[in-house]
């Protein structure tokens, strides 16, 4: 990557959860069907939800009880990963082909640089964030759930090996999907947190076999309001995080705007996938995102 190289800027603002997934989806189809400019999309949500990871088991790892009485909307991702309860956060989302990368010949490699661009911007913000690897038997499977995950649901509860972390804790959960050669990656940045709530909505493993379950949740996560003062403005904080990528990235990011056939295919997804119980519950969908018009 160069330092002329020029990337598209989506700040989509906050929007409705279903929409978020699809327009995510919608960006990756267009990566694929054309030459166009690598993307960095921000975005918030109108309303608390749930994202599983692409594999996970809505039955098994979901309180579903606790989310219907909630009214709380449970979405199905593309990228891999575990459950992440969506409210008070900075979503990311980046995609692009992979001959984009020049010198980045892994995921992981992708991972810890778009890493170190949230970390600049966390820093900027006075919050002493690091990209943390370990040595972890967890291991990151692109595509679906974290083998060896102690049938852990939440991402935030459980370390992936390469983490942000804030003096130890957790600050950043991301997700990745590679489809041929095209390249999404999805992550969660927590401005502000509610542990009950989210221990509440999934069922954590037992606590007898899995002690450090419900500890990672309290004491071993944190968020950008408990860790400064006063928090910006989220366009203000976008403007951070889009400094942090430019700087680390080496790239220009331009601000622009979902293309015609993008939001075609947005609102597609949005009616014929994103919105049905057999993708969100099941994970089942006839359709492929390379069949769409």
């Amino acid at each position: 990557m160069t330092n002329t190289e020029k990337w598209r800027l989506l700040n989509s603002g906050f929007c409705d959860p279903v929409y978020n997934m699809a327009l995510d989806e919608a960006l990756l189809m267009g990566a694929s069907k054309h030459v166009l400019m690598p993307t960095i999309r921000f975005y918030g949500w109108t309303r608390p939800a749930i994202t599983l990871g692409y594999r996970q088991d809505y039955f098994k790892d979901l309180n579903i009880e606790e989310v219907k009485k909630e009214k709380i909307p449970v979405i199905r991702r593309i990228t891999g990963g575990l459950g992440v309860y969506h409210w008070n956060e900075i979503t990311y989302s980046t995609v692009f082909q992979y001959s984009t990368l020049n010198d980045i010949k892994t995921a992981k490699q992708w991972y810890e640089l778009i890493s170190l661009g949230l970390v600049e911007a966390l820093n900027q913000l006075g919050i002493n964030a690091s990209v943390v690897s370990e040595k972890s038997n967890k291991k990151f499977s692109i595509r679906g759930r974290i083998e060896n995950a102690d049938q852990q649901p939440m991402c935030f509860a459980l370390p992936l090996g390469v983490d942000i972390t804030v003096n130890g804790k957790k600050i950043v959960g991301s997700a990745q999907r590679k489809f041929k050669n095209i390249f999404l990656q999805q992550g969660s940045i927590l401005v502000k947190r509610d542990p009950e709530k989210e221990i509440a909505f999934f069922h954590l493993p037992d606590t007898k076999k899995v002690p450090e379950s419900y500890e990672n949740i309290y004491n071993k996560v944190t968020s950008i309001s408990e860790e400064i003062e006063t928090v910006p403005e989220f366009s203000d904080l976008i403007i951070l995080f889009k400094k942090g990528m430019e700087k680390i990235l080496k790239i220009h990011l331009i601000e622009g705007d979902t293309l015609d056939s993008e939001k075609i295919w947005c609102d597609e997804l949005i009616e014929t996938k994103y919105s049905t119980e057999k993708w969100n519950f099941h994970g089942s969908w006839q359709v492929q995102y390379q069949s769409l018009k």
